[in-house]
């Protein structure tokens, strides 16, 4: 018995390495593929909707359903596997966005925006329940691992927008060239979705995930009611080295988590990463992208701004794996945060009475204003994620990294809420 125990930690190493971590860093792109498409698809949904203001409306669509979603995955998601939330979550997102460009293009502003929300909706509702599943599932596993996930979020946001450029210079730039490259661009990332279903329905055989779960008394067993782990997740039969080496891995008893003790130990984490989204998003998606240059179309300013928000947003989340801020370095930064809010909004008035107006002018000042915005973003709430689940025990990782999860999205939803504030600032080219 003792030496089939140490079996699994000896290979913890080897099954923790190499392919698990890909398959880790996919979920990260799973989880944020349909607001990352949407994203940098606001020029083709401002074109199609001109009058309807998507650019606004869409993101509180997508991300409102985590007000009444994810306390409910939070309370009884346990009652699900880990693989059928996640997969089922990203089959729907796949659906919605391969339909997304099609109702868009075809059914007009009057049938096609009423549509168009609902489809949001439904996407925002499956993305909160697969985000929220990732994390808690990553929150069980050491701490690099939520910074794999996370990682995967901005390299998510980097792929599609070098995708979204490609799409448009790949085909004519009339109305129909327009909409062929949207509707390629959301094929192609609805396949990289299924691809993150197969990563999952692998992952989760992995004796490390396995035994990081079982601590947590989670349901990854199907075929008995017993202390041993036999099967990974619903009955689906583990290969035979998995089989072996954990066949004597008991199942943790579950413990009873204190919500009172567990907020005390993580609310700062927790109210900071809330805090980092409603920056980022009272600005992002309207403000941040109202403006343009003369030197290119708004196509492709908006493209490249998001693109470069991405690209320094993944190195924000890449560079926790070498150093991670201390709670009152995150504090300092995060509110630090609030002057690219005026930044932003200097730019996009273009008030020439406001010195230096020659400054926020400048396409070279807009890029390095979004990327300081974009790296700050990513290594604080980085940070963030990691420090919430590493405050607590084994027993309550995986909730505290669900409701890490919970205050990031409710810090997106906060901060869309605060950008309709805005709304009358600056000018989106239709």
């Amino acid at each position: 018995m003792a030496m089939r125990h140490s079996l699994v930690w000896n290979n913890k190493k080897e099954m923790g390495d190499g392919l698990f971590k890909i398959e880790i860093l996919l979920q990260g792109i799973g989880i944020l593929m349909a607001w990352n498409v949407i994203l940098a698809s606001f020029d083709f949904f401002n074109a199609e909707f001109s009058g309807d203001n998507p650019s606004f409306i869409f993101p509180i669509l997508n991300n409102g359903t985590s007000i009444i979603i994810q306390p409910l995955i939070v309370l009884y998601g346990h009652k699900f596997s880990y693989t059928k939330r996640i997969t089922i979550s990203y089959a729907i997102i796949a659906a919605m966005l391969v339909i997304s460009p099609l109702f868009s293009h075809f059914l007009g502003g009057s049938i096609g925006f009423p549509i168009m929300c609902i489809v949001i909706l439904v996407m925002g509702m499956s993305n909160v329940v697969c985000q929220t599943t990732a994390f808690a599932m990553a929150g069980t596993l050491p701490d690099e691992y939520t910074n794999y996930v996370m990682i995967g979020n901005g390299v998510v946001g980097v792929f599609v927008d070098l995708l979204r450029l490609i799409c448009l210079a790949s085909f004519p730039q009339d109305r129909t060239g327009y909409f062929i490259s949207t509707l390629v661009y959301f094929v192609i990332a609805a396949a990289v979705l299924i691809i993150c279903i197969f990563a999952q329905i692998h992952l989760i055989k992995n004796p490390l995930m396995i035994e990081s779960l079982a601590k947590t008394g989670a349901k990854i067993a199907g075929d008995r009611k017993d202390e041993e782990l036999r099967y990974v997740e619903d009955e689906q039969p583990a290969d035979d080295k998995t089989s072996k080496l954990l066949s004597t891995v008991p199942v943790a008893p579950i413990k009873q988590i204190d919500n009172k003790l567990l907020l005390s130990k993580i609310w700062q984490p927790l109210f900071l990463v809330w805090l980092c989204y409603v920056i980022t998003f009272g600005m992002l998606s309207g403000v941040a992208l109202a403006t343009s240059i003369p030197e290119m179309p708004y196509s492709y300013f908006s493209t490249l701004m998001v693109t470069t928000f991405n690209i320094f947003d993944f190195l924000g989340r890449s560079t926790p794996r070498f150093y991670i801020l201390s709670i009152r370095m995150l504090w300092i930064i995060v509110l630090a945060r609030f002057v690219t809010w005026i930044t932003f909004i200097l730019i996009a008035s273009d008030d020439p009475s406001i010195s230096p107006a020659w400054l926020f002018s400048y396409a070279w000042f807009k890029f390095v204003n979004m990327a300081i915005f974009a790296y700050t973003n990513g290594f604080t709430s980085t940070c963030a994620m990691i420090l919430g689940p590493a405050q607590v025990e084994g027993y309550m990782k995986a909730k505290a990294g669900s409701l890490m999860s919970m205050g990031l999205l409710y810090g997106i939803v906060s901060g869309s809420l605060v950008a309709l504030a805005f709304t009358n600032v600056g000018h989106i080219p239709s």
